[in-house]
């Protein structure tokens, strides 16, 4: 089977010599692919992972500013249980 080429494919073909390859048939991890794109199984996280899903499709400048914050009360509740263990062990040591 003989296939007609416009002058502007062939442009195109010698510009970007891959542009015009056909690699459907020969590419490693064809077979991987197929089977990938052939089974989909939409993820079941649950409660959870549907909401934090849908947390993500939110605005990057809201999601980052949430994540922003909830890094912050870890650290701090960090900071505060160093703290206290913290003046815990020197009263330990001072005998009060």
């Amino acid at each position: 089977m003989q296939q007609t080429v416009s002058s502007e494919q062939q442009k195109t073909r010698e510009q970007h010599p891959r542009a015009g390859a056909d690699y459907s048939d020969s590419f490693p991890g064809k077979e991987a692919l197929e089977e990938r794109s052939l089974r989909y199984v939409p993820p079941s996280g649950g409660f959870l992972g549907v909401a934090y899903e849908r947390f993500l499709q939110l605005p990057v400048p809201v999601v980052l500013a949430v994540l922003w914050l909830a890094g912050m009360a870890l650290l701090t509740s960090c900071v505060l249980i160093l703290y206290m263990v913290g003046t815990w062990s020197a009263s330990l040591v001072a005998g009060v």
